[in-house]
């Protein structure tokens, strides 16, 4: 197992790990980078949220960025549970946003209209230990867009390599993956993906709702979350 690079990450901002630092600077000062693209390092990175010991893990591609964002990654108490998600040390609700202390925040809000359906057959309870979000990468941005390959010749960051090894070891143990955005990126890192019998994909990745009419496979889905 790859060491963890997010135990790391420095606690006062920016917040880029040392060995993306590089590529994330250009990127930001690149005359192609718009601001809508600008990765928004005074925010806590959000490679991953949750347990990765869950039975199910969700493919994504980047954490997004609203101003609301700001305020609640000020928080001590928000702050302290995002740099506790990147040491694999959160305890009680280790897929955060599902926890009621953090209920009015944009990612909480997000995650109840995305996975509502399934908040009501498993509880929040439940999902925040059985869920693993892994992004495609890590920092925060309004919209994504690959790093150009004059920077990076992969369009990624170094670290990205850490999330892309819990992905792999969760296919050596047969766990239940979910692919909800940027399908495409995802085959690219992880060409095995495409043929991992225990895969289920969205009928409309652009709508990434885990409801039933949207998950193909939503049933199974269920099961392995009522284990």
């Amino acid at each position: 197992m790859l060491n963890n690079p997010w135990a790391e990450l420095p606690a006062v901002a920016p917040h880029v790990l040392p060995m993306d630092q590089e590529i994330v600077e250009q990127f930001n000062n690149h005359r192609s980078t718009l601001e809508t693209f600008k990765l928004q390092t005074h925010l806590y990175p959000e490679p991953f949220i949750g347990d990765p010991d869950s039975p199910v893990y969700l493919l994504s591609l980047n954490p997004g960025y609203s101003s609301g964002d700001d305020l609640w990654h000020r928080r001590p108490d928000f702050a302290k549970t995002l740099l506790e998600n990147l040491r694999h040390e959160v305890e009680g609700f280790p897929f955060y946003f599902f926890n009621p202390q953090f209920s009015e925040s944009p990612g909480a809000g997000w995650w109840r209209r995305k996975s509502r359906w399934l908040q009501d057959e498993i509880g929040a309870e439940a999902l925040s230990r059985k869920l693993f979000w892994v992004e495609l990468f890590p920092y925060h941005s309004n919209n994504f867009k690959p790093i150009p390959k004059s920077i990076s010749s992969d369009g990624l960051v170094p670290s990205v390599a850490y999330g892309m090894n819990l992905v792999r070891e969760a296919m050596t143990d047969g766990k239940l993956i979910v692919a909800m955005r940027s399908w495409s990126h995802w085959k690219r890192q992880i060409p095995e993906l495409e043929s991992y019998p225990n895969l289920i994909r969205l009928r409309s990745p652009q709508n990434v709702a885990l409801s039933p009419n949207n998950v193909i496979g939503y049933e199974k889905l269920v099961r392995v979350l009522k284990k």
